[in-house]
């Protein structure tokens, strides 16, 4: 276990998915996700790190990006222009980005028409500068944010609850406080089981989650006399579903 940015990194996935609530929630989002899904043929991580959710993806070309990481590719600039994604992921990125006009635009270019982005993104977590940390989203936020962008959140989930929120930030203050680590390690396995009993069953109120989950895909492009809509047409339609989100 090694500290880092702001967060107490455990590598072995077995025991990270035990005691880091976030990678957990994240973890059981995907895995719901892709049991409803078709087989993606090419997936794309966007800011990967070490890639820790390439494990849920077997059958697929996974690729990653990643400017501060070794990497397939440091930028959308790299990827060939010929090659499309069928899913792209981005979690626990858009907090880390400053300009998200040009994140999303280079998304778009690379993302297949019937393709899917899954995003995650955190809530109730400390501030972790990898290399930076600007933001944090609501559920209607995130919609918003995607809206503008030319993307339609048509699944959002909230990852875990307040109470498991509390664990979580309790098991860092416990890690890292030498002073409390023998009584906090004497009663860990009956925390974590009480945690793992909040994300897993939905209790508490889900107003100061984890964070959380979308499934997104790309604003439809309806065609008008064989054309592809044009620039105003695009505009009403993303002012359609900001309208909606205010109802």
């Amino acid at each position: 276990m090694t500290k880092g940015n702001g967060y107490f990194v455990v590598r072995p996935h077995g025991l990270r998915r035990c005691v880091d609530l976030q990678y957990e929630s994240i973890c059981r989002c995907l895995k719901t996700q892709i049991s409803s899904s078709q087989t993606f043929r090419r997936v794309l991580d966007v800011g990967a790190g070490s890639a820790p959710y390439r494990r849920f993806f077997p059958e697929s070309d996974y690729l990653t990006l990643d400017k501060h990481e070794p990497a397939d590719y440091q930028s959308f600039e790299e990827i060939p222009r010929n090659k499309k994604f069928d899913l792209i992921l981005l979690i626990e990125v858009l907090e880390h980005v400053e300009d998200l006009e040009e994140l999303f635009e280079g998304i778009g270019k690379v993302l297949s028409s019937a393709g899917q982005l899954w995003i995650s993104v955190p809530f109730a977590a400390r501030i972790h500068r990898a290399p930076e940390d600007y933001r944090r989203f609501t559920d209607e936020g995130l919609k918003r944010v995607l809206a503008s962008h030319g993307f339609g959140a048509h699944t959002l989930k909230f990852r875990g609850t307040e109470l498991t929120s509390l664990f979580a930030k309790l098991f860092y203050i416990g890690f890292r406080s030498v002073p409390l680590s023998l009584p906090f390690l004497c009663g860990l396995p009956c925390l974590l089981a009480l945690a793992h009993c909040t994300l897993r069953f939905d209790i508490g109120s889900p107003e100061d989650p984890l964070g959380f989950f979308a499934v997104a895909t790309k604003l439809p492009a309806r065609k008008e006399t064989g054309k592809r809509v044009n620039a105003p047409s695009q505009e009403r339609a993303r002012s359609e579903i900001l309208r909606s989100l205010n109802q």
